[in-house]
């Protein structure tokens, strides 16, 4: 009997699965405690009813359940692919930024390079610049200096040939002023 009553449940889902889309078969075993009993076959048909009605019940709750999963599955597979693009997009423009960092670094390096040199011609021109400064001042004091010595010579010889000068004068003035006091000496006398 109790195969007769598998049978019959196996039908009544095989029935009940063709109206409604392929789904998992219910074995006997699977079924709750009250859907399998001995009965005699004309209380089948009753007892059955209300197991179909459950079994249904079931099955309409599993589909439901079914759906809801397969849209949430949809929904997670959605999201998975559009962040799986952000991380290829953000990929590729940290990719970008990262080939730019280097393209400046590498500028950044030859415009330090650059300076530096720039900076050391500019510092060998300046020296270059002030020893010439010094080399032309150290040259128009030594001419400043010659033309003093020249100058200070040359007033020195205008003073002592003054002074011969005055000292001629003076030998002829002191001779004349003798001559001219020893006359008045003599008047006096």
């Amino acid at each position: 009997e109790n195969e007769t009553n598998d049978e019959e449940v196996n039908d009544i889902i095989n029935v009940n699965t063709q109206q409604q889309p392929p789904q998992k078969q219910v074995t006997p075993k699977e079924l709750p405690p009250a859907a399998v009993v001995d009965t005699p076959s004309d209380d089948n048909e009753d007892k059955v009813s209300p197991i179909v009605q459950e079994l249904e019940e079931q099955l309409s709750t599993l589909q439901n359940r079914l759906h809801a999963v397969e849209k949430e599955r949809d929904t997670i597979n959605s999201e998975h692919e559009m962040a799986s693009q952000h991380m290829k997009q953000m990929s590729t423009q940290f990719k970008q930024l990262n080939t730019n960092y280097r393209v400046l670094k590498q500028q950044l390096r030859e415009k330090d390079t650059k300076m530096e040199y720039a900076i050391q011609k500019e510092r060998i021109r300046a020296k270059e610049d002030l020893q010439r400064l010094k080399e032309g001042m150290i040259g128009v004091l030594e001419r400043e200096r010659k033309l003093m010595k020249m100058q200070f010579m040359k007033q020195s010889a205008q003073v002592r040939a003054l002074m011969t000068e005055e000292e001629e004068d003076d030998g002829v003035s002191d001779n004349e002023s003798d001559d001219w006091t020893g006359k008045e000496t003599h008047r006096r006398v």
